[in-house]
């Protein structure tokens, strides 16, 4: 028997928190049997997640609803997202960013893609990371991101990638 294994970027991850476009279509993928296993992603990642949550709140929430409301809102997000890191719905595995030889390979798929280092961090670690014995299996690693370039560095880089904004689940 094999289980999948997922990694979820920042844009993947406000999906299970903010309802929105392919909020739907995750939830559902992610309570398949076959896709049940826990969701992984970088300390970055969690980090970009919750900046993404402050932006929203900022930008968008508190210009449509009253302040104090919209700060509930977002208090309320943070809180489910932590509650998903502290339960292992979501646990958090990373490669040494400040090591030499991890952060040139970094540096270089950035510039191959045109990344930012959050993004080429992850595809580093799927390609190097605690996931990376299982490329070529049945429970190779799938990145799930709504980013289009982040999907399509992924596949140049011969990894696993479902973008769950445009692609159907795989």
């Amino acid at each position: 028997m094999w289980i999948r294994i997922h990694y979820v970027d920042a844009s993947a991850a406000m999906k299970l928190l903010v309802k929105e476009e392919g909020s739907e279509t995750l939830e559902e993928s992610i309570r398949e049997p076959a896709n049940s296993s826990n969701l992984f992603m970088t300390s970055f990642c969690v980090a970009e997640t919750l900046s993404v949550l402050k932006r929203k709140f900022l930008r968008e929430w508190s210009k449509e609803q009253p302040y104090d409301v919209a700060q509930e809102q977002y208090l309320a997000a943070c809180d489910i997202f932590m509650g998903q890191l502290r339960g292992k719905m979501i646990e958090v595995q990373d490669i040494p960013i400040s090591d030499r030889e991890t952060y040139s390979k970094i540096d270089e798929i950035a510039k191959r893609y045109k990344l930012d280092v959050i993004d080429a961090f992850q595809l580093v670690t799927l390609k190097e990371g605690f996931v990376a014995p299982l490329r070529g299996t049945p429970s190779e690693c799938w990145l799930i991101t709504a980013d289009c370039g982040l999907a399509k560095a992924a596949r140049g880089e011969s990894l696993k990638v479902w973008d769950c904004l445009r692609e159907p689940a795989p």
